[in-house]
């Protein structure tokens, strides 16, 4: 399994006796669960960007073509 950016730099801190003064377990918890939203959201987004433009290919036109043409009075 890959190690994320969070879980790397964790366990780096950890290696070093970075932490003293801190609760690391909820702390790193805390990290690993933003950067999983992030990358989740990351993910979704990927997918409907990609869905766009194959939409966009499958039409044959550009986003302003389809404006114009949908939307603007001549």
């Amino acid at each position: 399994m890959k190690q994320t950016a969070v879980e790397w730099l964790i366990n780096e801190l950890i290696r070093v006796g970075y932490f003293e003064n801190i609760k690391p377990n909820i702390t790193f918890e805390q990290a690993k669960e933003m950067e999983k939203y992030q990358i989740e959201n990351a993910f979704y987004k990927g997918i409907q960007e990609q869905t766009a433009r194959a939409l966009i290919n499958s039409l044959n036109t550009s986003p302003e073509e389809y404006y114009n043409k949908t939307f603007k009075n001549k």
